[in-house]
């Protein structure tokens, strides 16, 4: 049975002065939180990066509860190097409609119809 993935996006506001710590450390800290899969990141600006957790709730009974939610959010702000994480979207998170929050830059080629080449044929 394939299990569901749940996604947590948000802001990651990371001080690496006063650690040392690379970003690098820290992503790798948020790895091996308990139920974290996946973290896939895009710096922002110094210290702001933008970020996509996915979430496996087996670990918490299967089950992706307000209170799993708020526990990796918590675990995540517990890493040392993290100054904060602020969510911008989340199954519990709700969103205006007009707003969109998509940390990974998203191409406007399409691959779906590549472009067609020529080729001689002698």
């Amino acid at each position: 049975m394939a299990r569901s993935l749940f996604s947590i996006k948000g802001v990651l506001f990371t001080s690496t002065s006063n650690t040392e710590k690379t970003h690098g450390e820290i992503y790798d800290d948020i790895r091996s939180i308990e139920g974290v899969v996946t973290l896939n990141t895009r710096t922002l600006e110094k210290g702001k990066i933008a970020v996509v957790v996915k979430v496996d709730p087996y670990p918490f009974g299967s089950k992706f509860t307000q209170e799993v939610h708020d526990t990796i959010v918590k675990d995540i702000e517990e890493v040392k190097g993290v100054r904060k994480f602020r969510v911008k979207e989340s199954p519990f998170v709700k969103i205006e409609p007009t707003q969109t929050f998509n940390p990974v830059p998203q191409s406007s080629k399409s691959y779906v119809n590549p472009p067609e080449t020529s080729q001689e044929q002698r």
